[in-house]
Parts: C-alpha cells; structure tokens; sequence
C-alpha cells in the first residue's frame, strides 16, 4: 500500500510498547509513501524510524486522520487502515468507504471527509 493508517492496539497491556515497537521492521519492508498515525504508541515508534520523518503525519484524532488523508491521496493509491475498534480507525475507513460509494473510485480522493 502507498499509505498506511494505523492507530493505537488498545487492548495488549504490558506487551503494548513491545508488540508497536515490532511493527517498524514489516512498515520499513512495505515502503509506504505515507504514514498517518493515530495515537501515543503508533506515534511513537514511528518517530523512531528516522527514514520515515518525511513521510510521517500523526493525528490526534481519526477526523484529524480523516483530514490529513484528504490531502495527501493520490489517484491509484492504496490504503491501509488498522488499530483497535476503541481507538477509532474505523472511522477512517468509514470515511474512504463512503468516499467510494458517494462519489465513485474516480473523484473519491475529492470527497473524504470526517462527517
């Protein structure tokens, strides 16, 4: 995928730190054009990867996600959405979904937004 958009795992207590951490190698491997990162622990560890500072957005939020995301796909991108149902990336790609079914895969990167 050329953008990847992942949030928080919520739910792995004392392994959080550890199990964010293990993500950097696979990320690197992908070589995403951009990165949206929802959350303490994503922003974390990709700050940690000196190689993506350029590519690296972080929200606060997932309509501040929705937002960034808005600006920055590309026609033929392909995106990535994951984290836990609490820390809302579904709502992000609630908002790519209805991007496509309102507009169509042509104009879709025009109409997502956070409402």
């Amino acid at each position: 995928p050329q953008i990847l958009v992942l949030s928080d795992m919520l739910e792995l207590g004392d392994a959080s730190a550890a199990a964010h951490t293990a993500l950097a190698p696979p990320i690197l491997a992908l070589r995403p054009r951009v990165v949206i990162t929802i959350g303490d622990e994503m922003a974390r560890m990709a700050s940690n990867l000196p190689c993506l500072a350029a590519s690296h957005h972080h929200a606060d939020t997932p309509a501040a996600a929705i937002s960034i995301l808005h600006k920055l796909v590309c026609d033929g991108d392909t995106i990535f959405i994951k984290g836990s149902l609490g820390s809302g990336a579904w709502r992000v790609a609630r908002a790519v979904l209805d991007a496509f079914s309102e507009a169509g895969p042509e104009t879709a990167g025009d109409t997502i937004s956070a409402t």
